[in-house]
C-alpha cells in the first residue's frame, strides 16, 4: 500500500527544501577555454581528448543518447 501523497509534503519539505537559485550562473562564461583560432566545439573535444574523457564512436550528444536508447 502506497502512502497518500498529502501526507508525505510536509516531511519531503524538511528533507528537500528550500531550494533556491544558484546566482553565481550568470557570470559563467566559456572564455578561455578556446585558444585564438579554435573553436569552442573543437576546444572541448581537445580538452576531453587530454583528460582521457574522449572516446568510442558517438559524434554527438545526439549519437550518444540514441545509441544508449538502442541497447
Amino acid at each position: 500500500m502506497t502512502p497518500d501523497p498529502e501526507d508525505l509534503g510536509p516531511e519531503l519539505d524538511d528533507d528537500c527544501g528550500p531550494t533556491r537559485v544558484c546566482r553565481n550562473a550568470r557570470d559563467f562564461t566559456f572564455d578561455g577555454i578556446a585558444e585564438d583560432g579554435e573553436d569552442l566545439q573543437t576546444a572541448w573535444r581537445n580538452r576531453l581528448a587530454r583528460e582521457g574523457k574522449l572516446g568510442g564512436e558517438a559524434g554527438s550528444i545526439r549519437d550518444l543518447v540514441f545509441d544508449a536508447a538502442s541497447e
